[in-house]
């Protein structure tokens, strides 16, 4: 433990050698100092410290690293870091700077914080990085950047996810969205994830509808049992027309687990067999492009439309006619002006 003082502060800290057990008098190395609390440094400040009592001078130093891991790295990557510093071998510095920043990513305010170069030279030797294929670029503004091999590991893990996802639920369209972000990305920055997805896209690794991601070339087999129930399932839709059940009432009639049923309607979505409209309402396609030749035809006549008259209209009650009415709204078939609605 040390008396540290840095400009005009003097704080209680401790000193420990990285690279050797102890540095002798007349010798120079590198070490981690602990303070009790903070202070504003930049890379480059001088400091010295002292002994706690006698107040006897120790030794002192120039900041490099101004904002380590909590958690210690490894040896080899710490020193290498810190002698890149040293010599400002500024390239080598962003370039491990990035590799410790791992899979979330590095943005350019933060490089500055870390340097002593300016906006214009960080984003020279970034964008060099960048051509180099050492660092992939986020679409972010300022810049933004991630390690090579940090992508290449979210990549590769985004895969194994993936086929452990087809193994267990042959019958899903995909993994979505969400799911696979807060398995492979949640210590990510979005923008890693839009990235990392973007490029298995490209590589026809993957394929990505709408909010599912699958494995490219993924299909799935469905057993005569599964065959048979995705038909009545379809069926009992296309029957009912606009008064369909709920989604529920249609699951329970199938013989088959509950979650392999719900599977089978997100296939027929997936097919575009059937039209989500909220979470339980799901209708025919074929019922859907009736309603909308419908409200053309009424056009002729009127050009709005409000609740009741809607209700007539289809002949379906208020439970189905709200519903509706939002989801043509969302696809722009109609549009709410007050109580009523223009059809577009």
């Amino acid at each position: 433990r040390v008396r540290f003082h840095h400009g005009t502060s003097e704080l209680i800290g401790a000193v420990s050698p990285i690279e050797v057990v102890k540095i002798e008098p007349g010798q120079s190395g590198f070490a981690r100092i602990v303070l009790e609390s903070p202070i504003l440094a930049v890379l480059g400040d001088r400091f010295i410290f002292r002994r706690l009592s006698p107040m006897v001078t120790l030794g002192g130093g120039t900041v490099l690293d101004i904002n380590p891991p909590r958690a210690k790295p490894q040896i080899t990557g710490r020193l290498e870091l810190l002698k890149s510093m040293e010599t400002q071998d500024w390239r080598e510095t962003l370039l491990l700077l990035a590799r410790r920043k791992g899979i979330h990513g590095m943005s350019e305010s933060e490089i500055l914080s870390q340097s002593l170069l300016s906006k214009e030279e960080v984003r020279q030797h970034m964008k060099t990085l960048v051509d180099t294929k050492a660092f992939a670029r986020l679409p972010r503004e300022p810049f933004q950047v991630i390690e090579a091999q940090s992508l290449k590991f979210l990549n590769d893990r985004t895969l194994h996810t993936l086929e452990d996802f087809h193994k267990r639920e042959p019958l899903s369209p995909g993994m979505s969205k969400e799911q696979l972000f807060s398995h492979v990305y949640k210590n990510s920055h979005p923008d890693v994830f839009k990235l990392s997805l973007d490029q298995l896209s490209n590589e026809n690794r993957i394929a990505v509808d709408q909010d599912r991601v699958r494995i490219q070339g993924q299909s799935v087999f469905l057993t005569e049992s599964e065959l048979a129930a995705k038909k009545q399932i379809e069926e009992a839709f296309l029957r009912a027309g606009l008064k369909v059940p709920f989604l529920e009432e249609v699951l329970s009639s199938l013989k088959l687990p509950r979650d392999q049923a719900r599977s089978l309607v997100l296939l027929l979505s997936k097919e575009k067999k059937l039209i989500k409209i909220s979470e339980s309402l799901f209708f025919h396609t074929e019922t859907i492009n009736r309603l909308k030749s419908i409200l053309v035809e009424y056009k002729r006549k009127k050009n709005q439309i409000d609740v009741g008259q809607f209700k007539n209209l289809t002949g379906i009650s208020r439970k189905y006619a709200i519903p509706l009415l939002e989801y043509l709204d969302r696809e722009r078939v109609t549009r709410r002006e007050g109580d009523s609605r223009l059809i577009l």
